[in-house]
């Protein structure tokens, strides 16, 4: 868990928000509060791209990291492999063909394995089935 991550957890604890060790999936409530945050901060850092005001964008990304780095520790998610493997796979594209374009994949790219990352942090994993990382019914 990063530097960041910490801090973000230490909050969650002194405020009374879920800040669990282990991997869970949150009450119903809890993921809706977390979507409602993060669309809120996102929304707040869509307006001061358009304002164009390096101070407010400085100020949101952090906020919008913030809420997203919060989600993580409500469900018990170490964020530090994920991000290793997202900025691994981010350098295995190619630059974008014209400014403003985004990175293009390259033939045979694969996406991160988040599932697997999320099992190489429990010790049970071998024995739990893919399935129990994502949502029932």
């Amino acid at each position: 868990m990063n530097k960041w991550q910490k801090n973000v957890r230490a909050f969650q604890r002194m405020f009374g928000f879920a800040h669990p060790r282990d991997l869970t999936l949150p009450t119903p409530e809890l993921l809706y509060f977390r979507r409602r945050l993060v669309a809120e901060e996102a929304n707040e850092l869509v307006d001061a791209l358009a304002e164009g005001d390096l101070a407010k964008i400085a100020g949101e990304c952090v906020d919008l990291l913030y809420v997203t780095i919060g989600a993580a520790v409500s469900c018990g998610i170490d964020l530090a492999p994920h991000f290793r493997a997202v900025h691994a796979a981010n350098m295995r594209k190619t630059p974008p063909a014209r400014p403003g374009q985004k990175a293009q994949k390259l033939a045979g790219w694969q996406a991160p394995d988040h599932v697997a990352i999320l099992c190489r942090s429990l010790d049970r994993c071998w024995w739990k089935p893919w399935s129990w990382f994502r949502k029932q019914g």
